[in-house]
């Protein structure tokens, strides 16, 4: 009753109804702050978890208090766990100023994320087999297993763990899509667990086709989009290949391999994939890995080019990643509007008038088009469009 978030049963702060100002409650209402710290962080939230690490010493420790609590609580729970045992790994959620200082080990993703951005140091993914975090009796909205196998592919690819939530039912057992969803992970990953556990951030860019992730001096081509001729393009890899062959392949059937120009690999592949979420194939690479950077576009498939893969600059922000969310937003910050003043008045340099601009657009626009034809025609012919 004195803590923060329940408001359907209690006049608490930082709950559905922003009964007291919503999320910076103790800034509006410094009174309710000391009895929350008192009954709830003192004497509740820190007890229950000094005598849960005294009990049952676990490795990791993970909390969702980001959002209820001011930082000053977080920090004091914080401050005490570290006191008994220095060595429990606490996920960043549990101790996080604002947006972006992280207190705790590692950095956690928004909720339910579908696409990933890349991230410096440890982080972790973490998605629900549904739309829901604990068990919902009428979310019937279970994702594909494609989903789950490409999000652990995509988080290998950018150095990320996935934390994959399961809600139990009443009785304490997994309901029956949800063990469909961890029986069909675990099948994938009996045979291609070598490209997840261990791997390292890839040096390479998205490909066309799908992701990769490396280990040493090992590459591991994640490919969604089985090429349809058996022709594996690899763009960005400078190293010669040492050994190429399908990691679901028992006897590592030697895949042939050759040169495009300096950056680019042909691998062919059979004509059939392995598997229909995410075919491996193995590449040892001789000697370090040396990569040209640029995006490869393919003139076979469709080339997505995801907001989350792009450079941000200047204070441009990611979405949080949900479903339909994964773009960069903060375009009306002083900054970014700054940078369009910049451009305007560039534009008033060249003094084009209004009426001719955007005539002037459209000529630009057709001869882009005309340039970007006779690439493309050149690109077949190199097995390439062009690279961004």
């Amino acid at each position: 009753p004195d803590g923060a978030g329940n408001d359907w049963d209690y006049r608490n702060p930082a709950g559905d109804k922003n009964l007291w100002g919503g999320r910076e409650w103790y800034n509006q209402h410094p009174e309710l702050l000391a009895r929350v710290s008192k009954y709830y962080t003192d004497q509740k939230a820190t007890p229950q978890l000094l005598e849960l690490i005294k009990k049952y010493h676990p490795d990791i420790l993970w909390g969702d208090t980001d959002g209820k609590l001011p930082l000053s609580e977080k920090l004091k729970m914080l401050k005490a766990i570290r006191a008994i045992d220095n060595n429990i790994v606490i996920n960043g959620r549990f101790c996080r100023g604002g947006k972006t200082k992280n207190f705790g080990d590692y950095a956690n993703t928004s909720d339910r994320p579908a696409e990933l951005t890349s991230h410096e140091g440890d982080w972790e993914a973490i998605p629900t087999t549904n739309e829901s975090y604990g068990y919902k009796k009428d979310d019937k909205s279970y994702k594909p297993i494609s989903y789950f196998i490409r999000l652990l592919a995509k988080a290998a690819a950018r150095g990320g763990n996935v934390l994959l939530n399961v809600g139990p039912r009443p009785d304490g057992k997994i309901d029956e899509p949800d063990a469909a969803i961890l029986t069909a992970i675990g099948d994938w990953m009996k045979i291609n667990g070598e490209c997840i556990y261990g791997s390292q951030k890839t040096p390479l860019d998205v490909q066309a086709w799908g992701e990769s992730s490396r280990r040493g001096n090992t590459l591991y081509l994640h490919v969604f989009e089985w090429p349809k001729d058996g022709k594996l393009l690899l763009g960005g890899l400078k190293s010669d290949a040492a050994s190429a062959y399908l990691l679901a392949d028992a006897d590592k059937k030697v895949l042939k391999t050759s040169r495009v120009n300096v950056n680019d690999l042909m691998i062919e592949v059979p004509l059939v994939a392995p598997d229909a979420s995410d075919s491996v194939v193995v590449l040892e690479v001789s000697g370090d890995i040396a990569t040209h950077p640029g995006r490869l576009l393919s003139d076979k498939l469709d080339n997505v080019l995801r907001a989350f893969d792009a450079d941000k600059h200047s204070k441009l922000r990611y979405g949080d990643g949900k479903a339909g969310k994964d773009y960069i937003e903060g375009w009306n910050l002083p900054i970014v509007g700054e940078i369009h003043d910049r451009l305007q008045r560039g534009n008033r340099r060249r003094k084009i008038p209004n009426h001719n601009r955007q005539s002037e657009i459209r000529k630009n626009s057709r001869a882009d088009r005309n340039r970007q034809k006779r690439q493309g025609r050149s690109g077949r012919r190199n097995h390439r469009s062009r690279r961004v």
